[in-house]
């Protein structure tokens, strides 16, 4: 049964395949190339704190107020902390095998919503789409929150919108309850999610009762309709939360009270002061403009993006023009466009804090893959004039071509990509916008030091300072040749005077401490980290907390 069922998958389920094994293998062979970014060791710390939660049966209590990050579920540290316990790897190689794991699910997810939608074509091209996005690429090995919870997000739209077809019955309520509870058992704050189902069965219904063909007409009215579907989105609903509830400490000490906050401090999340470099200026998180999202999606994403979505805007018009008297799939593209249109508008809105680029929206990238893929997928089957595809494909081609050469030349640094069209490339988007903002080529800089630098004469320790999270450093660094005396981050808690000190261009920390630069980590001619002896006449630039950041040099 099984070997017929395969013999039936077209070409591009073969291929897509194919991209799949060739993505597995490249995650195999590069995922210890990525650094620990500077959220990292609070989550492994977070997940530990979990699973000594459950080994003690609920008695150490530490995970229920740890951090910012109680507010939080804990679903993905759960599973990187228990893989990292039986893994042969080191902690930081096993959690981003594990996050890489995620990235690759969030693919496939693309990939099933888009063959869904438009075909097998459609399916292939939108997890091409997706896998050539250096911004999520990069992200998938060392991001733990916002990677794992647009793979489960793409997951949950997929199954919503092959709900729609049963409405206003749900088939199988209990497994997009889990997928949605796995979802908001990463970030409860996801809870909007919730909403997708109901917005679906409103337009489902609404499109019954106007549809100008008999065979469309609703069975039932509202009244009854809404029933049986508040039925099973009860269900859903119930499922969803008690699954949430099981990764979640604090949740489960306080099921109605944690939830409830957490809701409100996702919708009032103003208190939090990070100085934010963007279009060439510093700005407080708490003041970025109403189009800071979608002027970091247009400057990041891919050019064939562009061209691919244009060319399913307008073809998309003209099927709903020549179609008008029946429904055909506009309720799922539609429930795929409010996946993205309402999470941007939403924070442009509200004004809501944000940063570090779109990585707080990555789960809209997955849904712009699949309508980018069912557009192209369109044009390749239509009757479009064939000088049109002459146009069009070489170009999404070329533009595939260059973004591809692009990842590998700023492998492992993906997430510091910006477009030619848009964002000038990375050297002149350097000047006005954040590169490494994560630190994560403080391992690329720790690993050379550790290479160039023996032990200093007598046998003292070298001295090191970083501007970023210990670990970020200390972790790549033989501990009998190097001590660790401190860190410029927030606050600076420096202990002793370095011999060499490792800083990205991040809020102009490079230059905390003046020094002779013996080594430069860049990608594309742009520095990411700077790696400088300091001489005993050489002193630090006074206090590094409040100092007005400066832009990266370029």
């Amino acid at each position: 049964m099984r070997l017929a069922r395969a013999l039936q998958l077209s070409l591009w389920d073969w291929l897509f395949l194919a991209l799949g094994l060739g993505l597995l293998l490249a995650v195999s062979f590069t995922f210890q190339d990525y650094g620990i970014t500077w959220d990292e060791p609070a989550h492994a710390s977070y997940g530990d704190l979990i699973l000594r939660w459950y080994g003690s049966l609920f008695g150490d209590s530490r995970a229920l107020n740890f951090s910012n990050l109680h507010l939080y579920g804990g679903f993905f540290e759960v599973l990187a902390q228990s893989a990292a316990r039986v893994s042969p790897m080191g902690l930081y190689e096993t959690r981003h095998l594990v996050n890489a794991w995620f990235g690759l699910a969030a693919i496939i997810g693309t990939f099933l919503l888009g063959r869904y939608l438009a075909g097998p074509l459609a399916g292939f091209l939108a997890a091409m789409f997706l896998a050539l996005t250096p911004r999520f690429y990069g992200h998938a090995f060392n991001n733990p929150k916002d990677i794992p919870f647009a793979a489960l997000h793409i997951l949950a739209l997929y199954l919503t919108v092959r709900a729609i077809q049963r409405f206003p019955d749900i088939v199988r309520p209990w497994v997009l309850g889990v997928m949605l509870g796995l979802m908001l058992g990463v970030r409860f704050g996801g809870a909007f999610v919730l909403s997708y189902p109901v917005a679906a069965f409103l337009g489902w219904f609404l499109l019954q009762r106007f549809t100008r063909t008999k065979e469309h007409k609703p069975s039932m009215g509202f009244l009854g309709a809404a029933s049986v579907f508040a039925r099973k989105f009860l269900l859903v609903s119930v499922v969803a939360y008690a699954c949430a509830l099981a990764w979640w400490p604090a949740a489960q000490s306080r099921p109605l009270r944690q939830p409830y906050r957490t809701l409100m401090k996702s919708a009032r999340f103003t208190t939090y002061n990070q100085p934010v470099f963007f279009e060439g200026r510093v700005t407080s998180s708490r003041d970025i403009p109403w189009h800071y999202v979608s002027k970091w999606a247009a400057i990041t994403l891919p050019e064939f993006y562009f061209g691919a979505l244009g060319v399913g805007s307008v073809l998309a018009c003209k099927s709903l023009w020549q179609s008008r008297a029946g429904g055909g799939r506009v309720l799922e593209y539609g429930l795929t466009l409010l996946s993205i249109c309402l999470p941007v508008a939403a924070v442009a809105a509200s004004r809501a804090v944000v940063y570090d680029e779109i990585r707080q929206l990555l789960f809209i990238v997955p849904p712009l893959a699949v309508l980018a893929g069912a557009g192209v997928a369109r044009l390749a089957q239509g009757n479009a004039h064939g000088l049109i595809k002459a146009a069009v494909f070489p170009a999404l081609i070329l533009s595939m071509g260059v973004t591809a050469a692009d990842m590998i030349e700023l492998h492992p640094y993906q997430y510091v990509y910006f477009n030619r069209l848009w964002g000038g490339g990375l050297a002149a988007a350097s000047n006005s916008y954040e590169t490494d903002y994560w630190g994560s080529s403080y391992r690329e800089g720790a690993r050379w030091v550790a290479g160039a630098y023996p032990l200093a004469p007598g046998g003292r320790k070298l001295r090191v300072a970083s501007c970023s999270e210990p670990n970020s450093t200390t972790y790549f660094l033989p501990p009998d040749r190097f001590a660790f005396v401190g860190s410029f981050d927030n606050q600076p808690v420096l202990d002793d005077r370095p011999d060499l000190f490792l800083a990205t261009t991040r809020w102009g920390c490079h230059e905390a401490f003046q020094g002779r630069v013996v080594h430069v980590v860049q990608r594309q001619q742009t520095p990411l980290l700077f790696v400088k002896e300091i001489g005993e006449e050489e002193t630090p630039r006074g206090r590094f907390a409040g100092r007005v950041p400066v832009a990266p040099i370029p």
